[in-house]
């Protein structure tokens, strides 16, 4: 018959003391390395836009710990009060995907985001983030027929940028905005871009090019007082207009 060895008292001390520091050791320093973030980032938060803000939020992202929802929030914030837009819609974007709209930033999130969405470049062109493209500041300021709004968009050269075209209805569609009221031009368009009457040519083309003067054919416009796309006679022009759009290439 085989003896168990018997365990002493303060054996069974040292045992249970071990077990103890095997249990605990790393979820403690995990634990610890999660309320340093939290400090950190209550601390960021009240001072966004600021030197220290970006050192204290430089800190979060080393310590390799599981970002409480907040952070993408604040840090957007932060961002966006540096004028890093690009980024700091990035981290708004994540924000309201993680929290949803029941989030507590929601409200302040989605305005961010439409602040952040366009950067005006000053050299007549803007850029949309949301969609990666490139608009004219403004449209070409007369009424136009779909042939010549497709030579305007190609002669075109603001921002330096030779590789402008027409865009799509689609492409229209994304700038508006029925929320938006302008002191001049037409309402129903994002703030950044004017347009001077209510319809822009789009792409899209049914018939034959080459004989656009023919009743049959039909090109696409968007209408920014009804918001909604249709066709129109190619050779139509009262009240039409052009916006010139390209990739972001360089952006």
């Amino acid at each position: 018959m085989r003896i168990k060895p018997k365990i002493t008292l303060s054996q069974k001390i040292i045992m249970a003391a071990a077990l103890f520091v095997i249990a605990f050791a790393v979820p403690a320093k995990a634990f610890s390395s999660a309320m340093e973030a939290d400090r950190l980032l209550s601390s960021a938060a009240k001072h966004l836009g600021s030197s220290s803000a970006t050192a204290e939020f430089e800190k979060i992202q080393i310590l390799n710990v599981k970002l409480p929802v907040e952070y993408y929030y604040y840090y957007g914030k932060h961002l966006y009060e540096i004028g890093n837009l690009k980024e700091a819609h990035k981290n708004i974007e994540q924000y309201l995907k993680k929290a949803g709209h029941k989030g507590r930033f929601y409200q302040n999130s989605l305005q961010v985001m439409r602040e952040t969405r366009f950067i005006v470049h000053g050299d007549g062109t803007i850029s949309d983030i949301k969609t990666g493209l490139m608009w004219a500041e403004k449209d070409n300021g007369g009424n136009i027929y779909w042939e010549k709004a497709g030579a305007y968009c190609r002669n075109y050269s603001g921002g330096g940028y030779t590789d402008w075209r027409l865009p799509t209805r689609e492409e229209l569609a994304s700038l508006y905005a029925p929320e938006k009221r302008k002191r001049h031009g037409y309402n129903n368009i994002n703030e950044f871009i004017n347009i001077s009457s209510c319809c822009l040519w789009a792409s899209e083309f049914h018939g034959n090019p080459a004989g656009a003067y023919f009743d049959s054919s039909k090109a696409a416009y968007f209408d920014f007082v009804r918001g909604y796309w249709n066709w129109k006679s190619p050779i139509y022009f009262y009240g039409f207009r052009v916006l010139p759009v390209r990739g972001a290439k360089g952006y």
